[in-house]
């Protein structure tokens, strides 16, 4: 799961029904946040 992950962000967070989060620049530092916890509690 990783792997895929590690390949092809976006696919997976749209592939779990969240919104899409951009990976690059200062604005979304907030969202990467909040994905990160999201992905913690499912862990």
């Amino acid at each position: 799961m990783l792997e895929r992950i590690a390949k092809d962000q976006q696919a997976f967070i749209l592939e779990q029904g969240w919104a899409p989060v951009p990976l690059d620049g200062v604005d979304g530092l907030e969202e990467l946040r909040t994905l990160c916890e999201r992905l913690q509690a499912r862990i």
